[in-house]
């Protein structure tokens, strides 16, 4: 039976899955409470898309895997402390055009130091090595605009976010350029997301460089909340699926085969037509039953496809599977001299498979 691998489609602002250079915040050091109280706290204010609560800075710098409130108040320092040293340099009776020029052209020079990287998507990450991806150096932008109340926006497309000047002559700024407040004056494809939306974007990065690492518990939280938060972001959905689905497989290739059944089980839930999900359950189950078979455990091997025919009665693994579990029962016992046993499964399996049990 093939088994079915989902492909994962990353968005290109995150590492390809056979790249190993994604960089992921290190927070084994922290325990569950810390790692989860601010966290908590941020995904609470963000539910019903707007933040109250947090700024887009402080929200960015705990979806980027800072939760303790002192750490995220060290990286506000340094942010404000780049935000004064900048509005020094302000004139009021600049143009908006010019101050936000102004702002990005500084950004690159003191802020921006390192490499363009697309697996750099935590914030302190980017505060600290310079290096940065497109989503924390929008981020970055948007926040110093907010602080002069220069009117910018966030757009999305697929595998990119920048930013827009919005005005009767909106400008696009690639914020991964040091020459991109320049690139074009016009108004690229896309859609426009909100603050929270952006966010999403950073856990999903974080989610899947985690999935590089398959750790695919700690992946599928992360990328579950990105689809919370963004829920018109088809492929963080479709990234949802996949991650699941290769933890099932990976889990069945380690012999869990009912915890590989359950995510399944949960997977077709939420996408019943989802095809990886269809085809892997069947493949799973298939190699569930031979592993009870191969140790004579024939009727939980029975239990097992009942559970699977009440759901898919129209698959064959499921259909005649069971009758088939049935005569290697019947022929395990016969082989060992257990010809009353061996009589009383096929008893059992001509009440329930009369037609199926003649030729035997």
């Amino acid at each position: 039976m093939n088994n079915h691998v989902a492909v994962i489609a990353v968005l290109a602002f995150t590492s390809a899955l056979n790249q190993t250079s994604a960089v992921v915040a290190d927070s084994s050091h922290l325990t569950p409470e810390l790692l989860y109280r601010e966290g908590d706290k941020l995904l609470a204010d963000a539910a019903d898309g707007q933040l109250d609560d947090f700024s887009l800075f402080d929200a960015a710098v705990i979806a980027s895997g800072v939760p303790d409130a002192e750490e995220v108040a060290t990286c506000r320092a340094r942010f404000r402390l780049f935000r004064d040293s900048v509005r020094e340099e302000m004139t009021a009776e600049s143009s908006v055009r010019h101050r936000a020029e102004k702002i990005f052209r500084r950004m690159h020079q003191e802020l921006l130091t390192g490499q363009y990287r697309p697996s750099c998507t935590e914030l302190h990450l980017t505060l600290d090595g310079g290096h940065y991806n497109c989503v924390t150096a929008t981020i970055l932008y948007r926040c110093l605009c907010a602080e002069f109340s220069i009117p910018v926006t966030t757009i999305a497309e697929t595998g990119h976010v920048y930013a827009l000047l919005v005005g009767d002559s909106p400008v696009v700024i690639q914020t991964t350029s040091a020459d991109g407040f320049t690139a074009s004056d016009a108004i690229d494809g896309g859609r426009r997301i909100t603050d929270v939306q952006l966010l999403a974007k950073i856990y999903y990065n974080r989610g899947v460089s985690l999935l590089e690492k398959r750790r695919f518990r700690d992946a599928l939280d992360l990328l579950e909340i990105g689809h919370r938060l963004d829920r018109q972001d088809a492929i963080a959905w479709k990234n949802v699926l996949a991650c699941m689905n290769n933890w099932a497989l990976s889990e069945c290739d380690a012999g869990r085969f009912q915890h590989a059944a359950e995510l399944l089980s949960r997977g077709l839930d939420m996408a019943p037509d989802y095809r990886p999900f269809l085809d892997n359950e069947l493949h799973v189950y298939h190699r569930w039953v031979s592993r009870l078979c191969a140790g004579v455990r024939f009727e939980e091997a029975l239990d097992i496809l009942e559970s699977g025919y009440g759901r898919r009665p129209e698959a064959p693994l499921f259909d005649q599977g069971r009758p088939a579990v049935y005569r290697a029962w019947r022929d395990s016992l016969l082989a060992s001299g257990r010809t009353v046993e061996a009589a009383a499964v096929f008893a059992r399996a001509q009440k329930h498979f009369p037609q199926r049990t003649r030729s035997w």
